[in-house]
């Protein structure tokens, strides 16, 4: 702004601009030139009568009681909402809470600008009255509040979405009602966006619209809503899946062994030989992409049998999933029976099939004929998030000589990690940087997710530990410094909202 200022005095070149400025402190060219701005602009602003509007006066701000946070505590979560940190923005909130305190009232335009709704909805209690009072003023000023129904029949997509978003979250009747009451002028991308939508919190009593939806013109809504229906056990949609399969699997004690005294477990399969048009309706379908390479009967198969529900599977053979997986893995379609399972144990969140089916691929990563890319990381997604941690610890224990599956592991553990899972992950750390093997990044790229999640006192005690074991021309020095640089952000955010 100042550039050029030393060429030409200022006197003779904004003689005007100085007058506006005589009773200002003296100084350089350049802070002369910029306190003759601010002044200049403070006097085209003075004597201006603010627009007549037909706005009410609002109510005045309500009172606030509570205790306010420091001005620090605010910057940070400021910090983490205009960047990469996000994922902090809950145990930004869960300190908060402990601290019984709120934001700053001079922070909470800006906040209210950047978060976004799911964000919102965990922010608003520790940004006090004056929040909702300004979320409603901001409401109000632009004409937005004319209700539900009205946001619902006259938003962009986008507004629509969150307002679906919204109420499945708070009023499952009600969204429901808003999707019946447009669904047939909706577009089919919109029809597909909002299914989407209604698969984060799914129930039975959502099955009509499904249904129905199986009929609609568009490929994308059929198979969107086969698959919100395949999430639901109870539905008819569940059944008739199940009943398609059955024939089809079959679970056999054979005898074997030593003078044929022990039992084995023989899974006979009966691929399907055509497709039915009911089985198309519901969501099979019929060619196989482009580059997968299986055939058209193992094709349908793999769908039919990754929309059950796996818990039907240990009911129907009364056996558990164990001996399933073995009797499977020794059948001539074990590439297509093990890829539906895991399908089926992931999409129904089933944590007993999820744990087998994980420490199966772990198991034969290496030997088996199944040629698929292994789904451990959703796998273990989709195991209880109660157990998820300790049973990736014990994974680690078994995999630690095959780093390439550690990280694969690691980066499946979301939340945040205990003391022990972090010393484990650091450790293994620790061995990665002494080995230095690799040329690539694997590894390298995936340090931030960890540093989001690492148990932030275990890691405080290591991260010097780190950097010794981490020369300056090292590959990991900028991963490992980004880890660290976050690692000691939380130790500070952890030590300003300590009550």
């Amino acid at each position: 702004a100042t550039l050029g200022v030393a060429r030409q005095p200022l006197k003779e070149a904004w003689p005007e601009l100085l007058r506006n400025a005589q009773s200002l402190p003296a100084g350089n060219d350049g802070t002369q030139l910029l306190r003759a701005a601010a002044a200049t602009q403070l006097l085209m602003l003075a004597g201006q009568r603010h627009p007549k509007t037909d706005i009410a006066t609002p109510t005045p701000a309500p009172t606030e009681t509570a205790a306010f946070l420091s001005e620090q505590a605010c910057w940070r979560i400021a910090k983490i909402l205009v960047g990469d940190m996000r994922p902090l923005v809950h145990e930004w909130c869960a300190l908060v809470t402990q601290r019984q305190a709120i934001v700053l009232p001079q922070w909470l335009p800006s906040l209210l600008a950047v978060a976004k709704p799911d964000e919102l909805k965990v922010l608003m209690p520790l940004m006090g009255k004056r929040a909702t009072w300004l979320e409603h003023q901001g409401t109000a000023i632009a004409g937005e509040n004319e209700g539900e129904e009205a946001a619902w029949q006259n938003g962009t997509l986008a507004e629509r979405e969150n307002l679906l978003s919204k109420l499945r979250r708070s009023d499952l009747d009600k969204s429901r009602a808003l999707l019946q009451q447009t669904w047939e002028t909706d577009s089919p991308e919109a029809r597909a966006a909002f299914l989407k939508i209604v698969l984060e919190n799914i129930s039975i009593a959502d099955e009509a619209l499904l249904e129905k939806a199986l009929d609609d013109k568009r490929k994308a809504v059929r198979l969107a809503a086969a698959e919100c229906l395949s999430r639901i056990k109870e539905s008819a949609h569940q059944q008739r899946m199940q009943e398609r399969m059955n024939p089809l699997l079959r679970l056999n004690a054979t005898k074997g062994g030593l003078l044929g005294m022990q039992r084995k477990m023989e899974l006979t399969i009966d691929l399907p030989e055509k497709l039915a048009a009911d089985a198309v309706r519901d969501g099979v379908e019929a060619k196989p992409p482009a580059h997968q390479k299986i055939g058209e009967r193992s094709f349908w198969f793999a769908q039919l049998l990754a929309a059950v529900d796996p818990a039907h599977w240990s009911r129907q053979f009364q056996t558990t999933p164990d001996l399933i997986l073995k009797a499977a893995s020794a059948s001539e379609h074990a590439n297509t029976v093990i890829e539906g399972l895991s399908v089926a144990a992931i999409r129904h969140r089933d944590t007993e099939w999820a744990t087998t089916l994980a420490e199966w691929w772990i198991e034969h990563s290496a030997t088996s004929k199944v040629q698929t890319s292994m789904p451990l990381p959703s796998l273990l997604e989709a195991i209880d998030a109660g157990s998820r941690q300790q049973f990736v610890l014990s994974l680690m224990e078994r995999t630690r000589r095959q780093p390439d599956l550690c990280h694969q592991i690691l980066s499946s553990a979301e939340g945040n990690w205990t003391p022990q899972l972090t010393k484990a992950a650091l450790d293994f750390l620790l061995d990665e940087l002494k080995a230095e093997q690799r040329g690539y990044g694997f590894g390298r790229d995936r340090l931030f997710d960890w540093a989001l999640r690492v148990d932030v006192d275990s890691a405080m005690r290591l991260h010097e530990k780190l950097l010794e074991r981490c020369n300056d021309q090292s590959p990991w020095r900028a991963s490992l410094q980004r880890f660290i640089d976050v690692v000691e952000f939380r130790h500070a955010m952890k030590m300003e909202l300590l009550p």
